[in-house]
C-alpha cells in the first residue's frame, strides 16, 4: 500500500489562481465517494452524500444545483463541480444582456452609417439635379463641384465636359452666323440701285465708241459685265463663271497697261462645272494687281490654273510680281493658321484672310489657302476646295440651297 499526503491549502490556491471567479463548489472524490478535497471545506475526509444523477442534477440543501463530474483516468478519482441553478441563470442573464446590447449597438451603428452614406449621396444627387435644371434653362456656365471619387463624381465630370463642349460649339456657330449676316448685309448694300450703274456705264460706253475710243469702250463693257456678275443674288457659281470674272478684271488692266501684263488662264475639264462660293479667286488676283504688279516693267505675268482630282479642287494663282518680305509672309501664314487676329480694313492682306475664312466657314477646317512667296520673284497662292459639281449628291449645304 502507498500512502500519499498533500496540502489541501496549496491545491485550493492553485485552483483559485486558475479560476478565481468560480461561483460554485469543486470536490475531488475517491472511488467510494469520500471527498479528498472540498473547495469549501465542508466535506473534506467525509463521504459526499449528493452524488449527481444521470442527468447531472442534484438536490442540495438550499435549492437545485447543476453538477459535472469528470473521472481522472487510471486513478479511480473523479472531480465534481457543483453550481447552483440560480448562479447559472444569473450568468446566462448577463450573457444574454451583453448579446442584446451588442446587437443593438451594432444595429445602431449600421443604421447610422447607412443613413450617413445615403444622406451624402442624396445631397450630391440634389446638387446634380439643381445644376442640370440650370443647364436646361440655358446657363451653360454651370459647373457641378463634387468631392470624392464615386460614380456621382464621374457623372458630374461628364456633365461639366459636355457643357464646355456645348459652349465651344455654340460660340463657333454664333460667330459663324454673325459673319454670315455681315456678309449678307454687305452683299445687300452692294446691290443698291445697280441698274442705275449699268445704264450709266452703258451710256459712257456708247459715247466712247462714238468718239472712236475703242479701248475705253471695251474696258467699260468688261467692267459692266463684272458688276452684273458680282451683284447676282446667287452666292454659289461654277468655276468657269468665277474664272470669267477674273478674266474680265484682268482685261481691264491689260488694256490699261497696253501689253505690260500677260494673263494665262487654264481650267481643267473636270474643274469647269465644279461649284464654289462666289468671289474666292478674284480677290486673290486683285491682291496681285494692287500689291505685286510692277507698272514700269513689261514682263508682268499672272497665271490662274484650276484642276479637280480625287474629289479635290485646286486653284493656283501664280505671279512674278514684287513678292512678299519674309517677315510679312510669316505674319500672313500665322493669320491663316488662326494664330493671330484678323486684320482690319486698312490691312493689305485682308483679301487673302477674308477668302481663307470664307472657305473654312463654308467647307470646313480641312480646306483653305496657302501662300508661298519670295521677295522680288513672285507669289503663289494655292486654294484647296472640295470638288463638288451641281449634280453631285455630296454638294455643300450652300450649293444645294442655290439649286
Amino acid at each position: 500500500m502507498m500512502v500519499v499526503e498533500f496540502d489541501a491549502a496549496k491545491l485550493d490556491a492553485l485552483l483559485r489562481s486558475q479560476a478565481p471567479s468560480v461561483n460554485g463548489q469543486i470536490l475531488v472524490l475517491a472511488p467510494d465517494g469520500t471527498a479528498i478535497y472540498d473547495s469549501e471545506g465542508g466535506y473534506a475526509g467525509r463521504a459526499y452524500p449528493y452524488r449527481p444523477n444521470a442527468a447531472g442534477d442534484a438536490e442540495l440543501p438550499g435549492g437545485a444545483f447543476r453538477t459535472n463530474e469528470l473521472s481522472v483516468a487510471g486513478s479511480g478519482l473523479s472531480v465534481l463541480g457543483v453550481v447552483s441553478e440560480a448562479a447559472v441563470d444569473r450568468s446566462m442573464a448577463g450573457l444574454t444582456g451583453m448579446l442584446i446590447l451588442g446587437t443593438v449597438l451594432f444595429a445602431a451603428v449600421s443604421i447610422g452609417l447607412a443613413a450617413f452614406i445615403m444622406r451624402s449621396h442624396s445631397k450630391k444627387v440634389r446638387r446634380i439635379i439643381r445644376s442640370t435644371s440650370r443647364i436646361g434653362a440655358g446657363d451653360l456656365t454651370t459647373r457641378i463641384e463634387l468631392s470624392g471619387e464615386d460614380e456621382l463624381q464621374q457623372i458630374a465630370q461628364r456633365i461639366n465636359a459636355m457643357c464646355e463642349q456645348l459652349e465651344t460649339y455654340i460660340d463657333q456657330v454664333y460667330t459663324s452666323e454673325i459673319r454670315q449676316k455681315n456678309a449678307e448685309l454687305a452683299l445687300l448694300q452692294s446691290q443698291i440701285n445697280p441698274h442705275f450703274l449699268y445704264n450709266t456705264l452703258e451710256s459712257i460706253r456708247m459715247k466712247a465708241y462714238s468718239l472712236g475710243a475703242q479701248d475705253v469702250g471695251k474696258m467699260i463693257y468688261s467692267l459692266s459685265v463684272m458688276f452684273r456678275s458680282l451683284v447676282k443674288k446667287s452666292t454659289v457659281v461654277s468655276v468657269s463663271e468665277e474664272i470669267e470674272i477674273c478674266s474680265m478684271y484682268l482685261d481691264l488692266f491689260r488694256i490699261r497697261y497696253e501689253g505690260r501684263l500677260t494673263a494665262d488662264i487654264e481650267v481643267g475639264e473636270a474643274a469647269q462645272n465644279c461649284r464654289i462660293v462666289k468671289l474666292l479667286v478674284q480677290p486673290v488676283v486683285e491682291n496681285y494687281i494692287v500689291h505685286g504688279f510692277r507698272p514700269l516693267d513689261a514682263d508682268n505675268r499672272i497665271a490662274v490654273r484650276a484642276k479637280a482630282e480625287k474629289r479635290r479642287l485646286t486653284i493656283i494663282v501664280e505671279d512674278n510680281g514684287t513678292g512678299i518680305p519674309p517677315e510679312r509672309l510669316a505674319e500672313i501664314r500665322l493669320m491663316l493658321d488662326g494664330g493671330a487676329p484678323a486684320p482690319d480694313k486698312e490691312h493689305r492682306s485682308i483679301g487673302l484672310i477674308n477668302v481663307h475664312e470664307r472657305i473654312r466657314m463654308n467647307y470646313g477646317e480641312a480646306y483653305g489657302l496657302t501662300v508661298d512667296s519670295e521677295e522680288g520673284q513672285g507669289t503663289t497662292v494655292r486654294m484647296v476646295l472640295p470638288a463638288e459639281s451641281a449634280d453631285d449628291p455630296g454638294a455643300s449645304v450652300n450649293e444645294r440651297a442655290e439649286r
